[in-house]
Parts: C-alpha cells; sequence; structure tokens
C-alpha cells in the first residue's frame, strides 16, 4: 500500500503546453465596460464579471475583496483543469454575498489530438499519476539539464486487451483505461517531465487529474478491501410509483484495509495527520486500476491485534 505526496504544481512549473489559453480575453485593468456574464482570464482562472451596472474600476478579479463580490471565480481555465480543482461559490454571511472557495469535481482539460505538457517540480519526485484520461496512449520522458534523458520515453496503451474468448476480442469494443500511475522514476530534483497524452483522427485528448511526487510506503494492503461510486444524481417517486431522474456527478470510494509493521506505525500515523485535509494519490495494488485513486481520506482508525503489527482501514473518497 502506498501513497503519492503530491509536489506544488505553480505557474512557473509548467514550462511547456499546447493547449491554449483562449477561454476568454485576459482581463484588461483599463476596460471599465464590463456587462454582467462577461469572463476574463487572470492568472489560470476565468472569472466573471457579476455587477449589473458596468464599470470596472480597475478591480483586479483575483485581488477582489469588495462585499458584495464583483467577481466570481468560475474555475480554472481549461490548459490547468488537470492541475487545479478549486472555484469560488456565492454564499450568504450575514445577510452579504460573499464567495468562498471550493473543490471542484468531474472538471477536465481537453484538446484536439493530443495533450502534450513539459513540468519542472523543481522538488525530487519519483512517481506520476495521471486520472480522467481519454486518449489511446500516454508518453513519458524525464530530462535532466545534466543527465540527459533518464527515464523513457515510457510508453503506455490505454487500450485495455482484456478479453475472455477470442469472439470478445474481434468483435466488442475495446475499453480504454482512464487512469494510470507510474513509481518508478529516479529520484532527481531538477528534471523536467514531459507528459503527452495522444488521442485518435478527429478525437480529443483529456484529463482530469496529473499528480507528480514522491512515493511513500503505508504498510501491505490485505485482501477484504473495495470499492463503489456516491452518486449525487437524484431518484424520486411519486404516490403512483412513477419515478424521476436528475442525472448528476458521483464519486469514486476505495477502501483499503492496512497491515502497518510496529517500527512503521508512528511515521505513517503522522503522514496521514498531515494529509487529513489534502487530497493525494492512494495504491492499494498498481495492477488493480480500481484501486488507484486520487482524493482524501475519511478517518484513520488504527487497532493493535499483535504486537508486531496494526492494523487500519481507510475509506478514500475521488476528487476529480
Amino acid at each position: 500500500m502506498m501513497m503519492i505526496k503530491p509536489a506544488s504544481i505553480v505557474p512557473a512549473t509548467l514550462v511547456a503546453s499546447n493547449v491554449p489559453k483562449n477561454d476568454a480575453a485576459e482581463w484588461a485593468p483599463a476596460r471599465t465596460d464590463y456587462a454582467k456574464g462577461e469572463k476574463v482570464i487572470d492568472g489560470t482562472h476565468l472569472w466573471e464579471w457579476l455587477s449589473d451596472t458596468k464599470g470596472n474600476t480597475a478591480v483586479k478579479p483575483s485581488a477582489d475583496t469588495t462585499v458584495p463580490s464583483k467577481w466570481l471565480d468560475t474555475g480554472p481555465i481549461n490548459q490547468w483543469r488537470m492541475f487545479d480543482k478549486s472555484a469560488g461559490q456565492l454564499a450568504n454571511a450575514s445577510g452579504a454575498q460573499v464567495q468562498r472557495q471550493i473543490f471542484q469535481i468531474g472538471t477536465k482539460t481537453s484538446n484536439p489530438g493530443s495533450i502534450d505538457i513539459t513540468l519542472q517540480p523543481g522538488t525530487v519526485v519519483d512517481s506520476v499519476a495521471l486520472f480522467g484520461l481519454s486518449g489511446y496512449r500516454v508518453t513519458i520522458t524525464m530530462q535532466d539539464s545534466v543527465d540527459g534523458v533518464v527515464y523513457g520515453p515510457e510508453e503506455v496503451s490505454l487500450v485495455d486487451p482484456a478479453a475472455s474468448n477470442m469472439w470478445e476480442w474481434l468483435f466488442t469494443r475495446s475499453r480504454r483505461r482512464s487512469r494510470i500511475v507510474l513509481t518508478d522514476l529516479p529520484a532527481y530534483g531538477t528534471a523536467s517531465i514531459r507528459i503527452l497524452i495522444e488521442a485518435g483522427p478527429g478525437e480529443k485528448a483529456e484529463c482530469a487529474m496529473v499528480v507528480v511526487g514522491a512515493l511513500e510506503e503505508l504498510g501491505e494492503a490485505l485482501f477484504g478491501g473495495g470499492f463503489g461510486i456516491t452518486d449525487f444524481s437524484t431518484k424520486d417517486a411519486d404516490a403512483f410509483g412513477n419515478e424521476t431522474f436528475i442525472e448528476r456527478g458521483y464519486r469514486n470510494r476505495v477502501t483499503y484495509p492496512i497491515a502497518i509493521y510496529d517500527d512503521m506505525v508512528s511515521s505513517i500515523r503522522d503522514l496521514l495527520i498531515e494529509y487529513r485535509t489534502k487530497p493525494a494519490v492512494f495504491i492499494g495494488d498498481i495492477d488493480r486500476e480500481w484501486s488507484l485513486i486520487y482524493g482524501r481520506y475519511k478517518d484513520l482508525n488504527v487497532t493493535v491485534p499483535q504486537p508486531s503489527f496494526s492494523e487500519c482501514t481507510l475509506e478514500v473518497g475521488e476528487l476529480i
């Protein structure tokens, strides 16, 4: 059982991307004629002007502290949705409309043909995880300014070859993998990582989350774990049994039973306490795709059934 501690990805980390910043025009401080509902780019986020009265008065969207808010943070631009899930949400506080930050699920970066990015983490990383993928192939390359290419190009097919018989192999539609994790990168602190996601002709490459970071061991994953979903759709029935459905998003969840050797209990406890409100990548078995998840665990309860090891169960809810 392992966990990837995500390295921070900020604008300086993304040194190259083929995904254009064309969601809207850049914010212009000289403009005073923004109309209600008009959107602009400020930094890596898309902002919407809320005021009924035209007049920007040079309020920078990301620095807006007015009450009520003049700008709404609608979330990252397309280029940054694979790194950032934060967005603003309007709420009432003491009778005034204020903006609070939320963690948005269901958003993806998409681009026709391919997504080609290069990251410079600036810290030691040895793992890469990608979630919410759409395409047919991912290629990872790690290059150091002194040593040159130190990893890859490592090609990973997203086409799942699993088939129970020849008829199924020939005539049924192949399944595509939506998540991959690589944990064998050399531990460099100065190297850049190129990630290429390729889609077929006329298709869009998509990715919901990119994580680069350092691998941490959490113990031994035990059999008895499982997975499911939390569905946010509504399903109602009237007095006659007629049903209505409103389809909404859902969230994957995975439960991991873990055995922890006695000499590792304190360090793993401290690590998990540090990440009680932070998302990370959890890996039950790297060969079982359902056990790979980016999210936050719910609670931590550790029992000590024997002197040599302890046991705990982590329930992780996905955040993509």
